[in-house]
């Protein structure tokens, strides 16, 4: 209504101020009352008001701890970081000192235990970053998915929250996990802390998985087992050789195992030991040799006969004359 009134006020003004025009012949319109609209009562607006549904507060979450202390077993120092549970560190705890009891070689190392992505790609963005994870923090994020392990000389970051621990429901699986980056501290205290899954992939990775699975079985617990790397997995090893470029790079762990198995059931655990032990100051080719004689073409032609019956007979070998 006071908009109204407002616009015929002011239409007046204007009116009156420019002269009656006498010559224009507007059309006549029809008188408004505006005495019906004054009179008229405003209606009256009835608002009810909905109850809202009666929300209850979310337990506010237990602060990370400024300073971890660390849980000692023997020479590591396990540090857990938000959202570890009491039962997680048991768990973690029991497997690693079950890998140190099997151990050839006694660890010191730090393993740090994170179970957020954020808090774990936050704190060690840069090291992840440089192990072929990515360039931004998405691309680390992306990469890593529902959990992974960096572990280097004396020093693991392990990240396994998500669906890798909270869903693994084998026994197998979250042992796995834990001895497999534990056999990499083991290989690299025995090498010197050399880097290589870009010099010899197969063999790093390929160490790693047929060893946790070596401990599972002694457990008798049956190792998950990757049926892919019958169909999907028909690379050399050369192929497997460097994370960068392998054309998959799940065929490293999967092919690498039966590659280890190869020259574990040839010349045994020890030599495989000592084949890291030269990987401290020699290249594979020269650490073949030295450790089981033959070179490393020779090893990766008894592969490619293993891997043509599809890692069921471990063909014969008969060491080359020299």
């Amino acid at each position: 209504m006071y908009k109204v009134l407002a616009t015929i006020f002011l239409f007046s003004i204007l009116f009156s101020a420019c002269g009656s025009p006498k010559t224009a012949n507007f059309p006549e319109i029809a008188p408004t009352s505006l005495s019906t609209q004054t009179d008229s009562p405003l209606p009256t607006a009835t608002l009810t008001k909905t109850p809202r549904p009666t929300i209850t507060p979310k337990p506010s979450p237990t602060p990370c701890p400024e300073i971890i202390e660390p849980v000692i077993l023997n020479k590591i120092s396990l540090y857990y970081y938000c959202g570890a549970t009491q039962k997680d560190q048991e768990l973690i705890n029991e497997y690693i000192e079950y890998a140190n009891n099997d151990s050839p070689v006694t660890i010191e190392a730090e393993i740090h235990v994170y179970m957020n992505i954020d808090e774990f790609v936050q704190d060690k963005y840069e090291y992840v970053r440089a192990h072929h994870y990515g360039d931004t923090l998405d691309d680390v994020r992306r990469s890593i998915g529902e959990g992974g392990g960096e572990t280097g000389s004396g020093l693991g970051w392990w990240y396994i929250g998500g669906k890798w621990w909270k869903q693994w429901t084998q026994p197998s699986e979250r042992q796995e996990f834990v001895f497999h980056e534990y056999h990499h501290l083991i290989q690299t205290s025995l090498n010197n802390g050399r880097p290589t899954n870009n010099k010899f992939a197969w063999l790093t990775e390929g160490g790693a998985t047929f060893f946790a699975q070596e401990q599972l079985l002694a457990q008798n617990i049956k190792p998950t087992e990757r049926q892919d790397v019958l169909t999907e997995c028909d690379y050399t090893l050369e192929q497997l050789s460097n994370f960068n470029d392998a054309p998959n790079i799940g065929c490293i762990y999967g092919e690498g195992k039966y590659a280890v198995r190869l020259l574990v059931t040839y010349w045994g655990k020890d030599k495989y030991y000592d084949l890291w032990r030269s990987l401290g100051v020699n290249t594979l080719s020269v650490a073949m040799k030295k450790t089981y004689g033959i070179t490393l073409g020779n090893f990766y032609t008894l592969f490619s006969e293993y891997q043509s019956t599809d890692f069921k007979a471990i063909p014969v070998f008969v060491t080359p004359t020299p």
